[in-house]
């Protein structure tokens, strides 16, 4: 003989159940979004690496692919800055951001090459002719957001950038770099040569577990456009550690209040069941 549970006793179990909350899933950070860097050796499957993540590049460093690539994880101030020809230390908090779109530069597209590849392999602005141009002598900051995660040691890693220089390869902005920050710290204003940003001796010159900024200051002295080059970015030192072991989530307390809800919700249950019963 099959029991039924009468709908007073599924609504009370219901009341019960909800007082409960179930912990969330974990997802790995789609394309598109922020992504999370993980040590090479605990990466999973689905999730590519730091090196095909962090650059300025369109999909294949394409100037005219639909596909933006990692653009679209680049965001600019909204405002620039007149005759400020270093960046701020730190970086302002004040400062109002906007992604990129990948089509911000398209302008050279009708140029020749090389400055025809410009728009597959910088973020930045270029105005068309018809538009208000930049103007001259005017600092503006980009930033890159990602992950770090919980298995990687952010007291010791380190990512590793090129020499500022003329080749693709190297870090280019139009027309200099004067601030590189680490979390809003500025770690050197134009660097000399290759670099790393992380595992420094203080906090505040280290990466952390969770959500990261890197950001640039780029001076213009020319107007009219400007860019920013990030690329061969590599994860020098990713140092793996087991994750810390999530907090308990608390059972919630029953105070008074809800012992009596529950209970009166159960026992008009009971009582329903002995009328029909009688009846």
């Amino acid at each position: 003989m099959k029991h039924r549970i009468s709908c007073q006793t599924a609504l009370a179990l219901g009341a019960l159940a909800g007082l409960f909350v179930a912990a969330p899933a974990s997802a790995i950070t789609p394309p598109g979004t922020p992504p999370t860097f993980y040590c090479d050796a605990n990466r999973p499957a689905n999730a590519d690496t730091v090196e095909a993540q962090l650059n300025t590049r369109a999909k294949n460093g394409s100037a005219t692919d639909a596909d933006r690539g990692n653009q679209p994880r680049w965001e600019r101030a909204t405002a620039s800055f007149a005759l400020q020809s270093t960046g701020s230390d730190p970086l302002p908090s004040t400062l109002t951001w906007a992604f990129f779109n990948g089509h911000e530069i398209d302008r050279y597209l009708t140029f020749s090459p090389p400055h025809a590849n410009y728009p597959g392999i910088f973020i930045g602005s270029y105005l068309p002719a018809a538009q208000p141009q930049l103007p001259a002598n005017h600092l503006y900051y980009m930033r890159y957001r990602f992950k770090l995660d919980a298995t990687v040691n952010p007291a010791t890693y380190q990512l590793q950038f090129p020499a500022i220089g003329h080749g693709q390869t190297n870090l280019r902005a139009d027309d200099r770099v004067v601030g590189v920050y680490l979390n809003g710290k500025r770690m050197m204003v134009t660097p000399a040569g290759d670099f790393t940003l992380g595992g420094g001796a203080h906090v505040n010159e280290q990466w952390k577990t969770g959500e990261n900024e890197l950001a640039f200051a780029v001076y213009d002295t020319g107007g009219g456009g400007m860019w920013l080059g990030v690329q061969s970015v590599t994860q020098s030192v990713c140092d793996w550690r087991p994750a810390p072991a999530a907090a308990a989530t608390p059972v919630p307390t029953l105070h008074g209040w809800g012992l009596a809800a529950l209970g009166g919700l159960l026992g008009g249950a009971a009582a329903w069941r002995r009328r029909k019963k009688r009846a």
